[in-house]
């Protein structure tokens, strides 16, 4: 495990078959890897076949802008640059949705012209290139400037 990602490399990843990005205060850790240029090591990784998971911040940053993550984060550290590492296409990421949530992702999503993948507490989503698969066992739910809908299975970037 790493807790200081400065100076690392793609190479230095090789030795893993996947990457973990935990939780935590998701414009800290942005921040983090953008100021230790970390956050080029995992676009190269994923764009060279790397498996990345991320759990909570960690899933946020992966999405296109981590805004999603304002209702319960405080930018504390003065973060300026919310985009993620766009590995979801245009979508972002809002963890731990609840349907309570709907109007903060609507005005996020009028905000931010972003589409949402809200993903409740028991449900997670595994990327490719072309689409996302919904695995748990609750759905999660889409946000496009058309509406949104729920999911469980797979849709297309």
């Amino acid at each position: 495990m790493w807790t200081d990602v400065k100076g690392k490399t793609v190479h230095d990843l090789d030795a893993f078959s996947a990457v973990y990005i935990g939780g935590g205060n998701t414009f800290r850790l942005l921040k983090s890897f953008i100021e230790s240029h970390f956050i080029e090591v995992l676009k190269r990784y994923a764009e060279s076949g790397g498996t990345i998971y991320g759990g909570s911040a960690g899933a946020v940053i992966l999405g296109k802008n981590i805004m999603t993550c304002s209702y319960m984060d405080r930018n504390a550290c003065g973060l300026r640059d919310f985009n993620g590492l766009k590995l979801l296409g245009d979508y972002a990421v809002w963890c731990h949705y609840k349907v309570e949530h709907d109007p903060l992702i609507k005005r996020y999503r009028n905000a931010f012209g972003t589409p949402v993948i809200a993903l409740p507490e028991e449900t997670g989503i595994a990327a490719s290139t072309s689409d996302i698969r919904v695995i748990g066992t609750k759905p999660a739910r889409i946000f496009k400037e058309d509406g949104a809908v729920f999911v469980s299975d797979q849709f297309v970037l």
